[in-house]
């Protein structure tokens, strides 16, 4: 009896060892909380809840974390949320290749606020658009946040809630950006702007020198030919930015160009055809560097391309060469400066849409392209003024005891000289009141049967020239 009984309970112990226990898999993973809002560098603990195919929880299966966009919000081994950026972002837990997520939203509060133009000057009664920009704690914009304006001193600089600081006497005043209690500034100071020097552009701006260099313009800035960077059009003087002191400015075809008083010179506004002389097409709505390093005494901006004399009367021309007004055929664009090879030395250079005027050292006068034909180095005529019969066309020389002081527009109308020749590019029309007489180094101011001003002066031999029409 015994003996039986030992021998069932031994069956017993081997059926009970051959069943192994049943371990249910995870069917779903959840992520308590499935939503919120979190803080950049603040922190939230997600709690993963696995369950079986009966909805009963499970424990001791490993879970793996993930994010969805670590630049805006981290996620540790064991569910700890980390804000960074500003946004959405999804976090995902997955155990045994089920997963569940929870939607979150990283929310970045204001560290910092910049007004975006700088620091500006503008005259009494002028105006600019101000702009600011609030930053997280990494440095990154962010967008669609409330911004107020105010103004340390409202009777000098006021400022509307739009951004607008209007000058209404000189002095200077802060104009303060907040937005979620942080702030930005920038000074703005307003200036009476009394002018030394006009350069009207030749399409829809003009510039103008003060006394001590600095450079305002206004009208459009559709191309940055302003010189303030990306501000847009305005209707009152804008300082062009740098800290440029200018000896001469000159207004082109949308662009601009000027010579400091080191003689370097800058452009800046349009770069297309290489108005800028800087190697590149690339527009600049601030002064650059034209390239080469030379020094200039004075420079010329016509509707797309430059021309610059250096202490020696030296020509170089940057831009566009379709009638090879930079005096090269070599070159189809300059982007940078080129030397004009005419062997003499130059007193003065203008430049129009398409053509170089210059006035050689002697006094002789240089003429460039006119209408139809073109040449490609400058060229002389006779002493009466007439265009040469053979070789280039539209190039002649007049000698005039005393040189005029050379202009130029855009209607490529160059100089009068004798008595009844206007000298349009190559073309010599008459000119209206010839009998006019006037006196000796006097200037007078005429009109032709269009009621166009011409400005006529004498010299010491009587002979009119044209100085501006």
């Amino acid at each position: 009896m015994t003996r039986w009984r030992l021998a069932a309970a031994l069956l017993l112990t081997g059926c009970q060892a051959s069943v192994a226990p049943v371990i249910p898999p995870v069917a779903s993973v959840l992520i308590s909380p499935d939503t919120a809002t979190v803080i950049a560098r603040a922190t939230l603990q997600l709690q993963a809840v696995l369950l079986d195919s009966s909805g009963h929880p499970l424990s001791g299966r490993a879970v793996h974390w993930t994010s969805s966009d670590p630049f805006l919000a981290t996620v540790s081994s064991t569910g700890l949320v980390t804000g960074v950026g500003h946004g959405s972002v999804i976090v995902t837990a997955t155990a045994e290749q089920r997963s569940g997520t929870a939607h979150l939203t990283v929310f970045a509060p204001v560290a910092s606020v910049t007004v975006d133009q700088g620091d500006q000057t503008i005259v009494v009664g002028g105006a600019v658009q101000l702009s600011a920009t609030p930053h997280d704690w990494r440095g990154v914009a962010l967008a669609a946040r409330v911004v107020s304006w105010s103004s340390s001193d409202a009777g000098t600089v006021a400022v509307t809630p739009a951004g607008v600081a209007t000058g209404h006497a000189p002095g200077t005043g802060v104009l303060t950006a907040t937005s979620e209690g942080q702030a930005g500034s920038a000074t703005i100071t307003v200036a009476l702007l009394e002018l030394r020097e006009l350069a009207p552009g030749l399409s829809t701006h003009t510039c103008g020198l003060t006394r001590a260099g600095a450079t305002f313009c206004w009208g459009s800035d559709a191309y940055g030919q302003l010189g303030n960077g990306p501000g847009g059009d305005n209707a009152t003087a804008v300082l062009t930015k740098g800290d440029h002191t200018f000896a001469t400015v000159s207004g082109g075809g949308r662009f601009t160009c000027g010579v400091v008083t080191g003689g370097a010179a800058y452009c800046w506004g349009s770069g297309s055809r290489g108005r800028l002389g800087n190697g590149s097409v690339a527009g600049s709505p601030i002064p650059v560097a034209v390239a080469g390093g030379l020094d200039f005494r004075t420079l010329s901006a016509g509707f797309s391309h430059a021309c610059a004399l250096t202490d020696d009367g030296a020509a170089y021309c940057w831009g566009d060469n379709g009638t090879w007004q930079l005096g090269t055929v070599t070159l189809k664009l300059g982007l940078t400066p080129s030397h004009v090879v005419a062997h003499v030395s130059f007193s003065t250079i203008a430049v129009g849409d398409g053509f170089t005027c210059a006035l050689a050292a002697q006094g002789d006068l240089l003429l460039g392209e006119q209408p139809g034909r073109s040449t490609r180095q400058p060229r002389g005529v006779d002493e009466r003024g007439a265009p040469p019969r053979s070789g280039y066309a539209g190039v002649h020389r007049a000698r005039v005891r005393r040189a005029p002081q050379l202009r130029r527009d855009s209607g490529r109308r160059c100089v009068l000289l004798g008595r009844q020749s206007l000298g349009r590019a190559g073309r010599w029309l008459d000119a209206p009141h010839a009998d006019a007489r006037p006196r000796r180094g006097r200037t007078d101011v005429q009109h032709d049967q269009h009621g166009a001003r011409l400005h006529l002066r004498c010299d010491d031999r009587r002979r009119r020239v044209l100085l501006g029409g």
